[in-house]
């Protein structure tokens, strides 16, 4: 089961190991306090679900799930006798004055039944090249998972990269994050001018930012292809994150000032013409 409205690939890859995805959306996904539905998670694990595929940080909202809601998971998946796959890509980029904690530091019982999964490719932009790697915490329980499906998945320039990132570049991080932290600024008060209908939610991560147009019906379901069709702004689109995502879109805010203030600006036109 997974978690949306969540990174697109996530119910695809859990059909690609043979598996069927069981959807349990986030509580309060548009709010100030986006969390897990515990109840909806035991409800699928009682049903036969044995497997938990969590984001975190969450792609798109950018929250930070807290160690009471991971330590109830790792609860649940125990009772089940479930797995936690924790993707934790985003973990390097929270933002200055954000704690993160992995699933696995969360409890004992969430070493026993979890995985953690990471990469530098988001953090240090190596898509590219190629090196995921997966943490346990109880080697004994995941000795013999099958790898097959990581066949030609990893490049040996993309496990140096990863380790020089990790290693040498915590500065440029720092840096990165500092940066990111700003354009949150902005993008606040980018919206409050040209959007001020739009809802959203400061990310505890990420640099992306999940907003809520709902406040703008004449954009409709999926405001990102008006976006694109009359502004010329490339946003990633809302349902693409499940059903949950209907009337939003997502914002990448990993860019220069100049271009976040030119996107926002035509934003605001095509929005305005829409009313």
């Amino acid at each position: 089961m997974y978690t949306p409205p969540v990174y697109m690939p996530f119910a695809p890859w859990i059909r690609r190991v043979g598996h069927s995805p069981v959807a349990v959306p986030l509580l309060d996904h548009s709010g100030e306090d986006p969390r897990l539905d515990l109840e909806g998670i035991e409800r699928a694990l009682a049903d036969g679900a044995r497997a938990v595929v969590l984001c975190h940080p969450h792609n798109p909202t950018g929250v930070v799930h807290g160690d009471d809601e991971l330590r109830a998971l790792a609860d649940l998946a125990a009772r089940h006798d479930a797995v936690v796959v924790s993707d934790e890509i985003w973990a390097p980029l929270t933002m200055p004055g954000v704690e993160f904690r992995s699933f696995l530091a969360a409890s004992g019982t969430a070493r026993e039944v979890g995985l953690a999964v990471s990469s530098a490719s988001k953090a240090f932009n190596l898509a590219g090249l190629k090196c995921a790697f997966v943490v346990s915490g109880n080697p004994e329980r995941f000795t013999g998972v099958r790898r097959s499906a990581l066949s030609g998945a990893v490049g040996h320039l993309g496990a140096l990269a990863c380790e020089a990132a990790f290693v040498d570049s915590l500065d440029w991080l720092d840096d990165m994050r500092a940066a990111l932290a700003s354009n949150v600024d902005l993008l606040d008060r980018l919206l409050a001018e040209h959007l001020p209908r739009a809802r959203w939610r400061r990310p505890d991560a990420t640099f992306v930012a999940w907003l809520d147009l709902r406040g703008y019906p004449g954009l409709g379901d999926d405001p990102a292809a008006l976006f694109l069709e009359e502004g010329r702004v490339a946003l990633s689109p809302g349902p693409a994150f499940g059903t949950e995502g209907r009337g939003f879109a997502r914002l990448n805010l990993a860019c220069s000032e100049e271009l976040l203030t030119e996107a926002l600006t035509r934003m605001g036109r095509v929005a305005t013409r829409t009313r």
